[in-house]
């Protein structure tokens, strides 16, 4: 397992979308690709530990939208949920977290965002 990870993506996004005052940095998460968003899903589980009841990540969203304009540079931070149904019972159980990206907008219409995530879960 490993205790931290690098994670980095490509994201298309129009340069006079992320200018518009009324942008919704929500629409980064849609406009990810199957192979991108099912990607970014096995990474974020790659440093959960425990396996059991199937993990699976879930209920992303974006908030602290930032960009600099003068920069072509900006941050977000990208919650979501650690989901699990374990088989041997009904119960279900789920851990909010989240990962902080910084990205660098590109003159083609894409940004490159990268994060490092840390599982901060304490195993007693």
């Amino acid at each position: 397992m490993n205790e931290s990870i690098q994670i980095d993506m490509t994201i298309a996004v129009a340069d006079l979308d992320i200018l518009d005052r009324y942008f919704d940095p929500q629409t980064l998460i849609s406009v990810l690709t199957q192979p991108d968003l099912k990607a970014l899903k096995e990474s974020l589980l790659e440093v959960v530990e425990d396996k059991d009841g199937g993990p699976q990540i879930g209920d992303l969203r974006i908030s602290n939208w930032q960009y600099d304009l003068s920069k072509n540079t900006g941050k977000f931070r990208l919650h979501f949920a650690i989901d699990r149904q374990f088989c041997c019972s009904d119960t279900q159980s789920c851990v909010a977290d989240y990962v902080d990206f910084s990205f660098v907008k590109q003159p083609d219409d894409h940004l490159i965002a990268s994060a490092t995530y840390f599982n901060w879960s304490v195993n007693n």
